[in-house]
């Protein structure tokens, strides 16, 4: 069951939902690991990152896994467009709330649209930019800006601008830090944690 479906659609911002770059995803066992796939809203087919024909508009997308024939929804990140996603894995206990951080850092300094991942444990932040040369993920952090689709919630993180915020300078200063040229790896499970309550007020300030 998908909790996708139930979030308000105003929730998202313009930036995405204006888009016709949605897919829908299915979770399914591969290797023994739970892996999302991507599917065409209203076919099921599989759906390609890279091949448009098999994606379709933002309410579409939503539509369908209303159905229950899907987990939930998908953006898709193109040459064509200036989004970039941050993905911060391995980052949040769902329980307490707590988020290490590494990652509050991060979000913080984007300080644009964020919303909490299916899993619970960490968060998607999507800003527009370029992403910079060179590798794009180190540990628990990945940056995407083309051929690949990020689940979307709607769970949004208060706090947060509610707009796709154009933040290359903080992008470019995050991926020096933290994938490019970060030694060792910084995993995530190993760094200090503390409640994202507390983090409240310096991201209200962003604000």
């Amino acid at each position: 069951m998908s909790s996708t479906p139930s979030f308000d659609r105003t929730v998202l911002p313009a930036d995405l939902r204006d888009r016709d770059q949605w897919v829908c995803w299915k979770e399914e066992l591969r290797d023994g690991k739970p892996t999302k796939i991507p599917v065409t809203p209203g076919s099921g087919a599989f759906a390609s990152s890279t091949d448009p024909e098999t994606w379709a508009s933002f309410e579409t997308a939503l539509e369908y896994a209303d159905t229950g024939n899907a987990d939930g929804i998908g953006f898709v990140f193109t040459d064509d467009d200036p989004i970039v996603g941050v993905d911060l894995d391995d980052c949040r206990d769902p329980a307490s709330d707590d988020v290490d951080d590494i990652a509050l850092d991060i979000i913080e300094r984007l300080d644009s649209y964020t919303e909490i991942s299916p899993s619970g444990t960490g968060f998607h932040v999507l800003i527009k930019g370029e992403l910079p040369d060179g590798r794009n993920r180190r540990g628990s952090i990945e940056l995407y800006d083309t051929a690949r689709f990020f689940t979307v919630t709607g769970d949004y993180l208060e706090d947060t601008p509610p707009r796709v915020a154009r933040r290359q300078d903080a992008l470019v200063a995050i991926h020096r830090e933290y994938v490019q040229d970060s030694d060792p790896d910084p995993e995530h499970e190993s760094g200090n944690r503390r409640s994202i309550g507390t983090s409240r007020a310096s991201l209200r300030e962003l604000c």
